[in-house]
């Protein structure tokens, strides 16, 4: 099976910090991600790929959001490393990800989905 379908269920770790951090919003945002990624890693569909890139702009623009009205100088090196998260992902979403080698292309998926759920969550805690 795709590595991604797996990478996937690190949405939820999002999910459940967000509602412990009481950002409910951010957590269903998380919660409706962890369902398009799963249900796009295991049927490729334009239908599904465009729920779960709607959701990815949903969390990113909520994500922006919030580290906008959380960041300040004191925060400097938690936007630095949050920033840097965000970089990263669109790097290997746009060099990696697309590889011709799908299995190659997979596994650097999955690794985004790890940096950008890092990322989020650093976003959650500040």
């Amino acid at each position: 099976m795709n590595t991604c379908v797996y990478s996937s269920f690190v949405f939820l770790l999002n999910t459940f910090l967000s509602y412990i951090y009481k950002d409910y919003v951010y957590s269903i945002l998380f919660l409706i991600l962890w369902l398009t990624s799963y249900h796009y890693h295991t049927k490729y569909t334009p239908y599904t790929k465009q729920c779960d890139q709607l959701a990815i702009f949903a969390i990113l623009t909520y994500g922006g959001y919030v580290l906008l009205n959380k960041c300040s100088m004191e925060k400097k090196l938690m936007t630095f490393l949050v920033l840097l998260t965000l970089f990263t992902s669109i790097y290997l979403y746009k060099n990696q990800c697309q590889d011709p080698d799908e299995q190659k292309a997979n596994k650097y998926h999955s690794l985004m989905h790890f940096i950008s759920s890092l990322g989020h969550s650093l976003i959650v805690a500040m």
